[in-house]
């Protein structure tokens, strides 16, 4: 019989902590982060965190180049370091996960305060409410997943 794995509905990683689950759920926030601030300078809406416009335009509309293109989108990342450091401090909470996952509640609020601290400090003129109400549902999931067993999993298979 092959090892049954936990599966984090939110993640889609399991729950072992494994450090190439813990990179690869990192670099999946990480990515989803970027691509959110990619897709709102698309649509000319304000970048996420911040609120600030994004770029006019990056100039590689005729650019048949990726190097062009790709040093356009990391002057742009540049340019709007918000995104740039929440995806950095999300990214290391997503990895830091499982560490704290099927845990009693303190080290569920000391992550839950690391992770506040650490978003809420990179960027100071992020907005808050949206960062705090983010950290404190993560930490409602984990509490639950402590009293009433793994999320998604039915009792009894």
């Amino acid at each position: 019989m092959g090892r049954q794995q936990d599966v984090h509905p939110l993640a889609g990683a399991d729950a072992a902590g494994r450090p190439v689950v813990a990179l690869r759920r990192a670099l999946q926030v990480a990515a989803a982060i970027l691509v959110s601030g990619l897709v709102a300078g698309l649509r000319h809406d304000a970048l996420p965190f911040t609120g600030e416009p994004p770029p006019l335009g990056l100039g590689v509309a005729a650019s048949e180049r990726p190097s062009a293109v790709a040093a356009a989108l990391l002057d742009a990342l540049a340019n709007h370091r918000a995104l740039a450091l929440e995806a950095v401090v999300l990214a290391a909470a997503a990895a830091l996960l499982p560490l704290v996952r099927r845990r009693e509640p303190w080290p569920i609020a000391f992550f839950g305060a690391a992770m506040m601290a650490g978003t809420l400090l990179a960027v100071p003129t992020a907005a808050a409410l949206p960062l705090v109400a983010g950290t404190w549902l993560t930490c409602a999931a984990l509490v639950a997943e402590t009293r009433v067993g793994p999320i998604g999993r039915r009792s009894g298979r």
